[in-house]
């Protein structure tokens, strides 16, 4: 891993500095063309200094007008070609029509932009392998691990921010290289996420409340950092404090830990996509947050610490990423936005797989009745969450179906109607529980589905509530009636 390491960093210093020369001496020439264009000299009056390149003529040229005398002007080259200076240094009139761009060559991109991504991923995993590799072989003491964590971490933020404010590493705009400061900053904010947290949840040096503050200022700090170095660290630093709690792991997980670090590095995330208006790390982050949410949910004993992770991670899609609700972005008025509905979806869907695999346990139905609530109210007052209204009534029909049939097998392969000695009583269990809750469910949807029509300019908003409030009812009835009365004929 080390040699491996060291290659990669080598090639990807020797290539890019390369590369950022002659990047350089083209700004310096192009610098050159608007001094002359600007005092109203022609270029072909202006010499350049330093060293001589060596004779090239026009790729169109003949032979012949290659033997020409350095005090004869070549002829101007034909509109398109590519051409450089002559032998005495002056330098030949630009080309009547721009030249097309060809895209970056293939020793640009392996080189500027794939070797050095490599390079700054490797220097992550090399700070969290220190970590894990240390305790796995118990090489030092806890202590100098940490610290030895600690100062890589520090070292590589330390360069990364040498690097943006020196000008020889920072990328040129004309020819856009891989950007080498945003790498490094990002695996040193990567590498401080593993120190901060094996220090909390492996070793025991932290306390929680000092581990929730030191989690927080480094996603802080890296939500500052990528505002100046751009999506380059965002993507890089999201992906590897989302990946670091299953490098750095323990034989005795602490839920709580891992839940309240998931809830901070998801605000920080959440937080930069809203400044940056960058959609694309809102969907990252929602597709880490449910790989997190269901991560260990059918462990026993992780009821609470899961709660917590649905319960936050909807608060801060709800407060951050929601169009036209509290800090979210702006939202058109009449449009179910596609991101605002999915991610209220995503962690509805959790509270859902959280009540089914707990078996109905009260606080698992609490949790959810709260967070179909609370979808209730953001889609009520931000149009663009409505599509998530669709998801919550699928997901109160399907924990209250999947409660009858789990009562009651037999109405999957046989006929309604109540059988003796099969099932159980009406008054046994959380019946009560479930008779409260889908009876606050079915008025919820139908009184709005009702109060929703002509509230909107747009047409599909009212036909959401409305088809929600047809349906939920409908559903929830025959899944009552199905787990107490065996869906057996009754007129009364």
């Amino acid at each position: 891993m080390e040699f491996i390491a060291l290659v990669l960093a080598l090639i990807a210093i020797g290539i890019a500095r390369n590369v950022t020369m002659r990047s350089k001496a083209m700004e310096a020439r192009l610098s050159l063309l608007e001094a002359s264009l600007a005092s109203g000299v022609r270029p072909s009056t202006i010499r350049t200094d330093g060293p001589i390149a060596p004779p090239i003529v026009p790729e169109t040229a003949t032979p012949e007008s290659a033997e020409r005398t350095p005090s004869t002007p070549p002829p101007l080259p034909p509109a398109g070609s590519r051409y450089r200076e002559t032998v005495d240094g002056d330098i030949p009139e630009m080309p009547a029509a721009p030249v097309a761009s060809s895209g970056p060559g293939f020793e640009e991109r392996i080189g500027t932009r794939w070797v050095v991504w490599v390079g700054g991923l490797t220097l992550a995993l090399g700070g969290v392998f220190l970590v894990k590799y240390s305790i796995e072989a118990g090489l030092l003491g806890p202590e100098v691990r940490v610290l030895l964590g600690g100062l890589f971490a520090l070292g590589l933020l330390a360069v990364g921010e040498f690097a943006r404010r020196k000008e020889s590493l920072s990328s040129i705009a004309p020819l856009p290289i891989a950007n080498i400061p945003a790498i490094l900053t990002a695996a040193g904010t990567a590498v401080a996420f593993a120190t901060v947290y094996a220090s909390y949840a492996l070793y025991g040096f932290l306390a929680p409340p000092v581990a929730f503050v030191l989690l927080g200022a480094v996603a802080l700090g890296t939500l500052a950092a990528a505002l100046l170095h751009g999506p380059a660290l965002a993507g890089l630093g999201v992906v590897g404090a989302f990946v670091t709690p299953v490098l750095v792991s323990s034989d005795k997980p602490d839920y709580w830990a891992l839940y309240i670090y998931i809830a901070i590095v998801t605000a920080a995330a959440f937080g930069l996509a809203r400044i940056r208006l960058w959609r694309w790390l809102a969907v990252t982050t929602i597709a880490f947050g449910a790989f997190w949410m269901l991560f260990d949910i059918v462990r026993p004993n992780t009821l609470g610490p899961q709660a917590f992770d649905i319960i936050a991670s909807f608060a801060l899609a709800a407060l951050l990423v929601v169009a036209g609700f509290m800090f979210g972005p702006p939202a058109e008025q009449g449009r179910v936005e596609p991101v605002s509905s999915v991610s209220l979806s995503v962690f509805l869907f959790g509270a859902t797989a959280l009540v089914l695999i707990n078996n109905h346990a009260d606080a698992a139905m609490i949790v959810f009745a709260l967070l179909v609530a609370a979808t209730f109210a953001i889609a009520w007052r931000a149009e663009s969450a409505t599509g998530a209204i669709v998801a919550a009534a699928l997901f109160v029909f399907a924990v209250f179906a999947e409660w009858a049939i789990r009562a009651n097998p037999e109405l999957t392969v046989m006929p309604g109607g109540a059988m003796p000695g099969i099932g159980t009583r009406a008054d046994e269990g959380s019946i009560s529980m479930h008779l409260i809750a889908a009876a606050g469910f079915g008025a919820a949807f139908g009184a709005a589905g009702f109060l929703a029509q002509g509230r909107s300019v747009s047409a599909i908003i009212p036909v959401i509530w409305a088809a929600a409030g047809v349906f939920t009812p409908l559903a929830l009835l025959v899944a009552l009636y199905a787990r107490i009365a065996h869906l057996d004929r009754s007129i009364p």
